[in-house]
């Protein structure tokens, strides 16, 4: 058997090769029956993008993994970034779900305690996994020897932990001390979202770091 011979047996387009894409067999996913890369139109059936109410699926892409006639796994990515999964047992669909969707972390101004003032930026945010990022630059109000935990921030319900964040939480501090000395100290995050810092050195003026921790934990 010559090249082209081998050429015309090979089904390349399942496989996601060229430039054409593979159009779904029947207009349905539920009649994809061979593993490969797939493109939904408008009307095709049993999409995910119909899944999440959408009226047209044009433009989505499907992955279709068939292990035999009777178990398969479908991954799709819709024109508005958004992936979901199922899979077939057994010649029974499992329903749509979502894994993931791209879209940025929407970054929000922290909320900072009285007595606390921004020395820069003091932020936070969460993004679709459920991370939260808190980052700080921030300085005392005075000039008052407050040693032990002092609350800088609340985070809002939604960015709080489950539990409280109890491990330290290393920071530098420095710059604006007014015994002009330079040291550490840690941070921690509570159920009710308070942020607080644990000072170590007195007559701290200044103080910079970062959080980050997942709001399902």
């Amino acid at each position: 058997m010559n090249l082209t011979d081998l050429d015309s047996k090979i089904s390349y387009g399942r496989m996601g090769l060229g430039n054409t894409g593979v159009d779904v067999p029947g207009g349905d996913y539920n009649k994809v029956i061979e593993s490969g890369f797939y493109i939904a139109g408008q009307n095709t059936s049993n999409t995910f993008s119909k899944s999440l109410g959408q009226t047209s699926s044009q433009g989505e892409t499907m992955i279709s993994s068939m292990w035999n006639g009777s178990t398969c796994a479908q991954i799709a990515v819709t024109s508005d970034n958004r992936m979901g999964y199922r899979k077939k047992l057994l010649d029974s669909w499992k329903p749509w779900k979502q894994l993931t969707a791209a879209e940025p972390a929407t970054i929000l101004a922290l909320p900072l305690t009285a007595g606390i003032q921004s020395a820069g930026s003091c932020t936070y945010s969460k993004d679709q996994l459920g991370t939260v990022i808190v980052h700080f630059r921030v300085k005392k109000s005075g000039t008052s020897n407050d040693l032990g935990n002092i609350q800088i921030a609340t985070l809002p319900v939604g960015f709080r932990p489950n539990i409280a964040q109890n491990e330290s939480i290393w920071f530098p501090v420095g710059g604006m001390f007014t015994d002009t000395t330079k040291g550490g100290g840690y941070g921690f995050v509570t159920a009710n979202g308070e942020i607080y810092l644990n000072n170590e050195r007195s007559n701290m003026q200044f103080a910079v770091g970062n959080f980050c921790f997942t709001s399902n934990f």
